[in-house]
């Protein structure tokens, strides 16, 4: 397996460690070969795209209780849909 180099520079949110990044994103990656900064940088980098999908996501209910989505898709509330999809509260979804 290729060494990580420890190299890093951020451009914006995202996170580039060296061309080897492809095989750190990787599922086959063997996390026992990060060094501490690039796991830290790498669990920082899912954090942030989590937290940039949920709030797209959040975005979207509108539209999809405006159109009833969640009833043509078989479920039975709102509150349902954005569980099961997002694993969002009913408290979050109110919001």
């Amino acid at each position: 397996m290729e060494k990580f180099e420890k190299n890093q520079s951020r451009i914006g949110q995202s996170i580039v460690i060296s061309p080897s990044e492809k095989i750190i994103l990787s599922n086959s990656t063997n996390l026992t070969c990060l060094t501490d900064q690039n796991l830290y940088e790498l669990c920082k980098t899912y954090g942030t795209r989590a937290l940039e999908w949920r709030r797209k996501f959040i975005g979207l209910l509108p539209e999809v209780n405006k159109r009833k989505l969640y009833q043509k898709k078989g479920f039975g509330s709102i509150f349902e849909f954005a569980k099961k999809l997002a694993g969002l509260s009913e408290e979050q979804v109110r919001l």
